[in-house]
């Protein structure tokens, strides 16, 4: 077992696919799963009962992502465009999402929130990259590594994000501020940016 998940991890196709979309896919999984709760509820001092109805709007909008970026994937294949270069614009719209929360992007908290989670959602197009790059022997221990890293990866965002806003010091009903959010999203956003500026490097060299 151990020597096929070697065999996918030095596949080219499968490097490649997670050095553009595996930090933002475990961003997306990792802040959507524990952290946007908190924010709405520390930065933009929403009430239990509106977090949790934008909490439901973001499972809506996992729902309606995954069905556009299905449509767009294929619609863009019909023009000969790669689904990584649509992974390629998703990575980049959900990075300038992320940006969002940097700027303290006041005219709607509401909107940002709901948007990180539809538009993160195009993280999940990994699956379909590998599973078309990859011998069909490798695809099913393609998709464990996938799940290995990105469980891995969501945890391990969990904990940093935590750990940057632990930083900063609570107020006396536990909200931590807002500087504490935006250096914490500051920092994903500088990890992320890595991964599009090599993706958009290496299709400019192989042109």
């Amino acid at each position: 077992m151990l020597a096929g998940l070697g065999q996918v991890y030095r596949h080219p196709a499968f490097r490649e696919t997670t050095a553009l979309v595996l930090l933002p896919h475990t961003v997306f999984f990792g802040i959507q799963g524990l952290w946007i709760s908190r924010w709405l509820s520390d930065v933009a001092r929403f009430t239990e009962e509106a977090v949790g109805y934008l909490l439901y709007l973001g499972m809506a909008a996992v729902i309606f992502g995954a069905i556009a970026v299905g449509m767009v994937t294929e619609w863009a294949g019909r023009r000969g465009m790669r689904p990584a270069s649509v992974a390629s614009m998703g990575v980049a719209l959900f990075v300038l999402v992320q940006l969002g929360f940097v700027l303290d992007w006041r005219p709607s908290y509401q909107l940002l929130s709901v948007l990180f989670t539809l538009i993160g959602t195009v993280t999940g197009i990994e699956y379909t990259i590998v599973a078309q790059s990859l011998p069909g022997t490798l695809t099913g221990r393609a998709a464990t590594c996938l799940n290995l890293l990105i469980f891995a990866g969501a945890f391990a965002v969990q904990a940093g994000f935590g750990a940057l806003v632990g930083c900063w010091r609570p107020d006396a009903l536990g909200h931590y501020p807002a500087e504490a959010y935006r250096s914490a999203f500051l920092v994903l956003v500088l990890l992320q940016l890595p991964g599009l500026v090599w993706f958009a490097r290496r299709r400019t060299a192989i042109r």
